[in-house]
């Protein structure tokens, strides 16, 4: 049972920022939306300088219908990691769904150009 084996993961490895992502990922596909709401969250309180946990929360966010969490959660991993896909493509989908069609082009080009070396 799916929901049996994400109970004990996160009562014997509440840290573990991989298994609130399964969670997530179980939850969601179980259409436990309160569930997946809950590892996400519980993943930004212990993870919340990591753009990968924020980008990967905000587009969970966007998809239930939320875009102002959205685009906070993707402001803050792109102010950490500006190259951060997850977070590029929600701000993305965001200035477009708000007819910000210069933006979303900014965006878009953005994803094309290779990582700058410093």
């Amino acid at each position: 049972n799916d929901r049996a084996y994400v109970i004990t993961l996160l009562t014997e490895h509440p840290e573990s920022v991989r298994g609130q992502f399964w969670a997530a990922g179980v939850y969601g596909a179980m259409g436990d939306t309160a569930g997946a709401r809950v590892s996400y969250d519980r993943a930004i309180e212990l993870f919340d300088r990591d753009p990968h946990v924020l980008g990967a929360a905000a587009r969970f966010y966007l998809d239930r219908g939320d875009p102002v969490a959205a685009g906070v959660l993707a402001d803050r991993a792109r102010s950490i990691l500006p190259g951060q896909r997850e977070a590029l493509k929600v701000a993305y989908l965001l200035a477009r769904a708000a007819g910000d069609t210069a933006r979303a082009t900014a965006l878009a080009d953005s994803v094309q150009q290779p990582p700058r070396r410093r």
